[in-house]
């Protein structure tokens, strides 16, 4: 339960500072979005992450991010959903686009090299090494390159 919480605390923490971008309304959406597709409602997520209704969560991302499946903030919150609902195929696969999208997204880094870490060591520790590189001086990314060294 305490990792859990962590992991969200942490996860909240990154995502906050990438989302600090206002969400368009509605009314000023794109012409490819639909006029009447609701805007982000982040408390109403974080209500739901703060319940755990993980499920919930991601029935209400799903639609969202599938009109914008460039929004990073966005897929990291569905990722995180998909991570606390132990499905590791769909979460990584949300982090994975977010690595396409931006390759030195701390955050989708940390959550691949979790999320392959026990099923494939290797591929976790190109993830965990890209942490390293970028942050070098941070102890936990050391950490994190020890374990999967020696898992």
């Amino acid at each position: 339960m305490r990792r859990h919480l962590l992991f969200l605390v942490i996860n909240i923490i990154f995502i906050a500072n990438a989302s600090s971008q206002p969400v368009p309304s509605p009314q000023s959406a794109p012409s490819g979005r639909s006029a009447t597709s609701a805007p982000f409602d982040r408390n109403r997520l974080l209500d739901y992450f703060q319940d755990q209704h993980f499920d919930e969560a991601i029935d209400y991302l799903l639609p969202i991010v599938a009109h914008d499946s460039s929004n990073i903030p966005l897929l990291g919150y569905l990722g995180y959903a998909y991570y606390m609902q132990d499905n590791a195929v769909a979460a990584r696969n949300c982090y994975g686009h977010i690595i396409t999208l931006d390759t030195v997204n701390l955050t989708a880094l940390y959550y691949l090299a979790i999320l392959y870490r026990n099923e494939d060591p290797d591929t976790a520790l190109v993830y965990a090494n890209r942490l390293l590189a970028l942050q070098p001086t941070r102890a936990p990314w050391w950490l994190m390159v020890g374990t999967t060294l020696t898992a």
